[in-house]
């Protein structure tokens, strides 16, 4: 869902600059100076909706502890493998606690099926790694639901990180103390299903205050990307037959193409790293776990972005995959 509703903002005119740091922020002259790791900008509004950190973010700002703060709650999960018979067919819900919903057993639109989440206050922000604690803590509590979980096949781990606020709210707003500066903070559950009108009510009550916002008459709609597992044998012939990288298999596990793969990357916003183009259309989701198509995800992303592959990066700029040549040519 983010990633379609920022591939229609950059195709109707929105500018993304990615991986940059926000260092500082200020406000002179109604204006806000906002400098970042690699540029300046000047805004007239900002919205900060920097999850974790939008309390650290509205703090620079201020020049001041804001009025609430922001704890990273920590949630870690098991990813089963794909099944003929998957463990469940709905998701199962224990009873709530006071930290949420509790520890799920999720069948996937992908077949897959997710264990978890634990809920653990942690300190640091950028700790989004597991550990073996709280994944028997989400074993143990899974098995309170649901009985004979093959945990044989675990393909995978992950946390993320919610952003808990100490309000025990959202906080939507114009900061009284500085004007033009909108937060959007503190968005635990059901933070995505809010989202829409999260934003329709920012624009609208808070900024549509000062500003005259109308529906853009040209609007671009973007077009979902070509899955060729959706498609007929017939239909797949006659695109293989005008452009057979459609029909070069990357992703054994998850049957995705090199075609498929390379219309991520020139899409709007397009995937510039293995994480983004596993994240739109799916290679190293499936059992291998990229081990037989990352390299070859990373050769494209090389070729269609045209840098080196030691530039190809995992996620983020830190993320380094290859540093160099193991052999001359």
């Amino acid at each position: 869902m983010a990633i379609a509703l920022v591939e229609e903002a950059v195709l109707n005119g929105l500018e993304l600059r990615l991986n940059e740091e926000v260092l500082d922020i200020k406000k002179e002259n109604k204006k806000f100076l906002v400098k970042t790791s690699e540029c300046e900008y000047e805004a007239k509004y900002v919205v900060n909706a920097a999850g974790v950190f939008a309390d650290d973010i509205y703090a620079m700002v201020l020049g001041k502890a804001p009025d609430f703060s922001i704890t990273a709650r920590r949630g870690e999960y098991y990813v089963l493998d794909k099944q003929e018979k998957p463990v469940v067919n709905r998701i199962i819900y224990p009873v709530p606690g006071a930290t949420g919903k509790g520890i799920l057993v999720v069948p996937t639109v992908y077949g897959n099926v997710l264990l978890g989440p634990n809920s653990e206050s942690i300190d640091d922000k950028t700790a989004n790694c597991t550990t073996s604690d709280a994944l028997a803590t989400v074993k143990k509590g899974v098995n309170k639901t649901v009985s004979n979980i093959p945990f044989d096949k675990v393909i995978r781990t992950f946390a993320g990180l919610r952003a808990t606020g100490s309000t025990g709210d959202f906080v939507i707003g114009q900061s009284e103390e500085v004007p033009g500066f909108v937060n959007v903070a503190c968005i635990e559950s059901p933070g995505l299903a809010s989202a829409p009108a999260i934003a329709e009510y920012v624009m609208n009550e808070i900024m549509g205050q000062e500003w005259n916002f109308a529906n853009k008459q040209d609007y671009i709609h973007r077009k979902p990307y070509l899955r060729m597992e959706n498609l007929s044998n017939e239909e797949k012939n006659k695109v293989i037959k005008e452009n057979p990288d459609f029909g070069d298999i990357v992703c054994r596990c998850e049957n995705i193409s090199r075609g498929e793969i390379r219309q991520v990357i020139n899409a709007p916003a397009g995937a510039s790293t293995v994480k983004g183009v596993k994240k739109r259309i799916s290679p190293g989701f499936g059992r291998c776990q990229g081990g037989f198509c990352e390299p070859l995800v990373v050769e494209i992303l090389s070729k269609e972005l045209g840098i080196p592959m030691t530039e190809v990066r995992l996620d983020s700029k830190k993320s380094v995959i290859l540093t160099d040549r193991t052999k001359s040519v």
